[in-house]
């Protein structure tokens, strides 16, 4: 099946999603197309047996005008709430029910296409041909890209289309890898907030207590991630292994008795390093730009404004 779209975005994390809610307030329809079978990104959210786990990003900042407006709205409508603790004399935020009910708040109107997974771009007479997986085909004048980099690059490396010599610089984009513990244990010993940076430990950054942020109704369902050297070293070892050198490593905190476990791995975690600008517009006619994460930083705020900032350049007006 061929289909012919004036704008598409090629990924519904909150980068992909910003750009499409502010698009669809100056009436400009797109499509969204997202591999996975869920929006949000590294704003996820998952449930094991009873307990639930924001098992991606575990809060968002809001020192940016723009955020400030959509946070006090998302209060107000009960999707977010400020978590007990502050950052830089920033506060955090978090879902009122889970990370995820902000992506899916953005989303609500939205056209998104789920488990699309686009494999192969090319240019082809003026327009721009997204081959998927399942054997769709799209054409569009408009792409936007928010993949995380080396994911864009390899979609851009897949076709006829190469990158100008200026912006060769964007394949030296890396990330890191995270894996991620997510568990119930018996009992465990953290801060009335229910987040803790774990120092001088090589493995666990940081631990999160799920029933302590008010997500999850079981208590001691955990949120664990683990440093990038870990995850590298250990990325290919069983999951059993890497429990095993989690919890031993954080017996300070957790007990050793601990059910409904599983391992989640970020392949692509966060930005190393970020391209020299918010955004890149790579041509006009047709347009291709890319926005994300790698762009703007490693931060949830930081990838929203990278959207957003891209936007104000495609429509050169005030966005309120």
């Amino acid at each position: 099946m061929e289909k012919i779209v004036n704008t598409i975005i090629l990924g519904a994390g909150i980068s992909g999603l910003i750009i499409a809610y502010e698009l669809k307030k100056k009436n400009i329809d797109c499509l969204i197309l997202e591999k996975s079978h869920t929006i949000g990104g590294r704003i996820a959210t998952r449930n094991i047996g009873q307990g639930i786990y924001d098992h991606g990003a575990q809060f968002f900042t809001v020192k940016s005008d723009y955020l400030k407006r959509l946070n006090s709205e998302m209060i107000e409508k009960n999707i977010s709430k400020a978590w007990d603790q502050e950052i830089n004399q920033h506060t955090k935020y978090i879902g009122l029910n889970q990370i995820k009910d902000f992506p899916k708040y953005i989303a609500e109107n939205l056209d998104i296409q789920l488990n699309q997974e686009i494999t192969k771009l090319d240019l082809i007479d003026g327009l721009w041909k997204l081959s998927s997986k399942s054997g769709e085909i799209y054409y569009t004048r408009e792409l936007i890209i928010t993949f995380p980099v080396p994911q864009t690059i390899r979609l851009i490396d897949s076709g006829n289309y190469q990158l100008k010599d200026e912006n060769l610089d964007l394949k030296d984009i890396k990330y890191d890898k995270c894996l991620v513990l997510l568990a119930e244990f018996e009992s465990s010993i953290l801060p009335k907030s229910g987040y803790i940076k774990i120092k001088n430990n090589d493995i666990v950054e940081w631990i999160a207590d799920n029933y302590q942020k008010g997500i999850s109704p079981i208590k001691n369902t955990l949120t664990i991630h683990t440093t990038p050297q870990f995850s590298l070293d250990n990325w290919d070892k069983p999951n059993i292994e890497i429990t095993e050198k989690i919890i031993d490593s954080i017996g300070d905190y957790v007990s050793k008795s601990y059910t409904n476990s599983n391992v989640k791995k970020w392949g692509l975690s966060k930005p190393i390093n970020h391209y020299k600008e918010n955004y890149v517009i790579l041509e006009n006619n047709p347009f291709l730009a890319f926005a994300g994460d790698g762009f703007g930083g490693g931060r949830v705020e930081s990838a929203i404004l990278s959207g957003l900032d891209l936007v104000k350049k495609m429509i050169p007006k005030k966005i309120l």
